[in-house]
């Protein structure tokens, strides 16, 4: 079972700070090998899956989503000079000629913002280290989107968090489906 957040819609009035938030967090999780103490993301299963997740980070950044944070990634033997530092690739190539995807299947930590509905990122599964947030006006955006995209045939879970218990619970009951 996978229960890895995805994508994030935020209220437009707390947009700003939560995604301070969210970078600052996503800022602490280091790429590398599950040996590495320091480490908390190791590789992607396979360079398919990393070229997947390039080429969906990729496009969302060619469609206006804005890249809000990106990790770095260990070096690649093939790609670096041992004293050369790692750098974080802002919209890596999706094919396998580019150093980024041949040298191993590292995928930099990834927080996206300014997403819209319609962006690819936000109507497919990603399985990768990115989070896309997402800001909308009021609980109705929450309702008309997740019946139009999670609702009948994806069976993902949605996690709804308010300090308004009552209203939380209103809106949670109406998204049953």
């Amino acid at each position: 079972m996978c229960c890895s957040v995805e994508r994030v819609y935020v209220e437009a009035s707390v947009a700003a700070e939560f995604e301070r938030k969210v970078v600052a967090l996503a800022s602490q999780w280091q790429v590398g090998p599950g040996h590495d103490p320091q480490s908390k993301v190791g590789p992607m299963v396979s360079g398919t899956q990393r070229d997947l997740v390039a080429a969906q980070v990729a496009a969302a950044v060619t469609s206006g989503a804005r890249m809000a944070f990106q990790s770095s990634i260990p070096p690649c033997p093939a790609a670096a000079a041992p004293d050369e530092p790692s750098t974080a690739v802002a919209a890596p190539a999706a094919t396998s000629s580019s150093s980024f995807a041949s040298a191993s299947n590292w995928f930099p930590v990834t927080v996206l913002a300014d997403l819209q509905q319609s962006m690819a990122i936000q109507r497919n599964e990603t399985f990768g280290p990115v989070i896309a947030l997402a800001t909308f006006h009021g609980a109705w955006y929450i309702h008309r989107h997740w019946g139009e995209r999670c609702g009948e045939d994806m069976g993902l879970w949605m996690h709804l968090f308010s300090s308004a218990q009552r209203k939380s619970q209103k809106h949670t009951e109406a998204l049953l489906i």
